[in-house]
Formats: C-alpha cells, structure tokens, sequence
C-alpha cells in the first residue's frame, strides 16, 4: 500500500560544487536546482514550507528528476506537485523528466499539460541546447531528458540507444547536462559522454546507517552502491538527490529529505578531480 502524503518539516539544502574540465567561462557559475522524488509530499501545515523555502535560492536552472506524484494515488491536479513547480518556474528554465511513478499514475498525461502551461520543459528521450550569457559571454548547454526504465519496459540497452540518440542532437554543446530518474544506470551515462547526471531514486536508502549507507534502494536493493551523494567516473559526475517523499515505506531514518544545489567550476589545473 502506498503511503499518502501528510505534513513535514522543510527539507535540508544539500551543496555541490563539481570542477569540470575545459569548463566555459560563461559557465563558471552555473547552478541548478535539482528537485527529486516528491512523491506528492506536502511540507508544512499549508504546504507552503517548501516553495517559500526555495525562494532564498538562486539557480540558473531547475531539474526535476522524477516521481513528482505517487502513482496510483496520484491526480493531474496534484496539489503539492503543481504548489512546488509554481515556485520555480518562472525564475529559471525548468525541465522535467518521469519516474517510475509517472508511468504507474492514472492521469499523468493531465499533469504533464499541467506543467507544461507553467512553461515547464518535459523532455522525453530528447535533447535541447539552452543557451546561457555571464559576464559578456554566452555558452550552450547541452540538456539532455531520458524517461524511466519503466518506458523501455526495464530494457538497458534500448534506454542507452535512445540516451545515445538524444545527445547527438546536441553534439555541439560545451556542456552535457542529463537529467535521469535512475542512478544505477551510472555506466551507461558514462559511456555516453555526459558530464553531469543528476538522478534520484534511491531515496538515500530510506534508512542510513552510519559508517554504512543506504538499507536499501529501489532498483539495487540490498546495501546499493548508487544510495545519494556524489560519483565520479572518467569525465562523468553524477549527482543522487536523495529526494523529498516517501512512496512505500513511511519513515526515512538518519536521512532528511533535500534539496540539492549543484554549482559549477573550471578545474583550476585544467583535470577532473
């Protein structure tokens, strides 16, 4: 039985700066707001806590990264969905890919409408040059969207046919930016030639043990590798949020719903580190 959606303590803002090689100077700077798996959670009495929140935050660009709703007892109208996109939208661009819970909800289509009307970006297996101007200078970020694994009916290698597809539309860019529900699928972004991933999912491991992690996660069970945080491999960062709700389980222990701001930086000796 999924857990309906009660009242909760705003989350805490999880930072990072990730270096980049070969990063444009117009790009030195770039933030954006990552926003993951609210699974219809309301924050505060009103559940207001949340969107006013955020409005102490600057970012140059929202990622919302899956399972905004909590499957089949989701509506279009969800009103904790649509209370934190009207919070966000119109101070940045904000693009949008599904979770696994989209693809359970009964009326999602309705909420992507929704969200589109609110000048949300839903990127589905698609690719999009956003271009951004700092200091004089401008730059293009290549931002990439790729539906759950639950649109590919769990088939990896049709999902990186379609990851590889979608960044040869944006070939061009100094920047690859991908927007991902599923950490576990880390090799494959790699492969592809992303540079920054950011995904959810793992909702942390639900329970951490210190010195140990994550229990469990949804798609890696058991003590998962992929449980939050950041991960580095070759020229690739990935970004875990943690998320904001719950789905199945009802409680989170020693891991408090987040936020995440990821900064970027040109690596001052010109490496990944």
């Amino acid at each position: 039985m999924l857990i309906p959606p009660i009242a909760a303590d705003p989350p805490a803002v999880t930072r990072y700066r990730l270096l980049l090689n070969g990063l444009p100077p117009a790009l030195h700077g770039f933030t954006i707001l990552q926003l993951s798996d609210l699974h219809s959670q309301a924050f505060g009495p009103n559940g207001d806590a949340l969107p006013r929140m955020l409005t102490d935050l600057r970012f140059d660009l929202t990622a919302l990264t899956g399972d905004l709703i909590n499957g089949r007892r989701s509506r279009y109208h969800d009103t904790p969905a649509l209370q934190l996109v009207d919070a966000v939208a119109a101070r940045a661009p904000a693009y949008y890919v599904t979770g696994n819970h989209e693809w359970s909800a009964p009326h999602a289509e309705m909420l992507f409408a929704r969200l589109a009307e609110r000048g949300v970006r839903l990127l589905r297996n698609e690719a999009e040059l956003l271009e951004h101007s700092s200091a004089g200078m401008r730059s293009a970020v290549g931002v990439i969207g790729m539906d759950d694994l639950m649109y590919f009916n769990r088939n990896r290698r049709e999902f990186a046919a379609a990851l590889e597809r979608a960044v040869q539309h944006v070939a061009g860019a100094e920047l690859r930016v991908l927007l991902s529900h599923r950490p576990e699928l880390f090799p494959i972004y790699c492969r592809c030639g992303i540079d920054v991933a950011l995904t959810g999912h793992s909702h942390g491991g639900q329970i951490r043990i210190p010195g140990v992690g994550g229990i469990f996660a949804p798609g890696q069970g058991l003590l998962a590798r992929y449980d939050g945080g950041l991960f580095r491999e070759g020229r690739t960062q990935m970004v875990i949020s943690r998320g904001l709700g719950r789905s199945i389980f009802p409680l989170r222990i020693n891991n408090p719903p987040e936020v995440v701001v990821v900064e970027l930086a040109a690596h001052p000796a010109g490496r990944t580190k």
